[in-house]
């Protein structure tokens, strides 16, 4: 392990810390050392293991034990994402405190070529984080009451995202861009896949960028930046937990088989998404101090992790 992986794997265990003395019960299950110690596996959301295991015995029951033993694992489903809605109703007030302590007017007495590297690598997340969420939600239509205002909470916290890298982008005297082929490319792909596969591609995409967000808060060229790379790593550590949740749901009747084909897939996608955020973010990770070799590393064992969470 280098010095930046160990960097940023103690950076994880102080975000880590720091959410859960908000108070927040949802997250129990995040993920732990994003960016190093590959001799542990996260401890993610445990919480569906008496599910699956009920799932597994179902063809074994009769009609009417199989009814009843669904209604149960419904109800427990919902109690999980009603704690998810309370989750992200409570974030509110830690989001309103961070924002206020941190001076967005302060001048960015950065150099051209740092100021160059964070506006562009700020431009392209504040398209990725601007969605409207309207096609997930309707594809969620099905999905009960709970669950749909979970995502729906989901949502407006990526949402609001895209405007801290908006004024990000303002403390750099710097405009958002008004579109970009990637982000057009990635929209398209969504919309046409279902609900769990949307799910799946936003946790590959949100693992792999989840090191460069530590690095970020952690190495950032000034406190304001610093500051939006720490209030959106705090965030991502609890939405890919959240998506953890929802997947291992829906890969639960998944044979191992299908899981083993569904990683394999899975891990293209993530190993492509990796790739592009080196390459295309390469100067603004520099400016953090983290070699783009070692982000791709870092951000490959971060999915790795997170999709055998996922995938039970």
């Amino acid at each position: 392990m280098t010095a930046t992986d160990t960097g940023i794997a103690r950076h994880a265990v102080r975000v880590r810390a720091l959410s859960e003395g908000g108070g927040e019960g949802a997250g129990s299950g995040r993920l732990a050392h994003w960016a190093g110690e590959s001799n542990r596996t996260a401890a993610v959301n445990v919480r569906l293991d008496a599910f699956h295991c009920t799932l597994a015995k179902v063809r074994a029951v009769t009609p009417l034990q199989r009814e009843m033993l669904a209604g149960r694992a419904a109800v427990a489903a919902d109690d999980q994402f009603a704690r998810w809605i309370m989750h992200f109703a409570n974030n509110r007030a830690r989001h309103e405190a961070t924002e206020v302590s941190v001076d967005w007017d302060s001048p960015a007495a950065l150099p051209e070529g740092v100021r160059n590297a964070i506006t562009h690598s700020f431009q392209r997340f504040e398209l990725g984080e601007g969605g409207d969420g309207e096609h997930l939600l309707r594809k969620a239509a099905r999905c009960s009451p709970a669950q749909q205002e979970a995502l729906r909470l989901l949502v407006v916290e990526e949402q609001q995202h895209s405007e801290l890298f908006a004024r990000g982008l303002q403390h750099l005297g710097a405009s958002t861009l008004p579109g970009h082929w990637s982000d057009r490319v990635f929209t398209r792909l969504r919309r046409i896949l279902g609900l769990r596969t949307e799910l799946a591609l936003f946790l590959a995409a949100e693992a792999v960028a989840m090191p460069y967000f530590v690095v970020l808060s952690r190495s950032g060229p000034d406190d304001v930046i610093r500051a939006v790379g720490t209030r959106i790593a705090l965030d991502e550590e609890h939405h890919l937990a959240f998506q953890i949740d929802q997947l291992r749901l829906g890969f639960a009747a998944t044979p191992p088989a299908g899981r083993a084909l569904v990683f394999a897939v899975w891990w293209c996608v993530a190993v492509g998404a990796g790739t592009v955020l080196a390459i295309d973010h390469r100067a603004a990770l520099r400016a953090c101090g983290l070699a783009p070799r070692s982000y791709w590393g870092s951000a490959l064992r971060s999915f790795r992790r997170a999709a055998a969470a996922a995938l039970g």
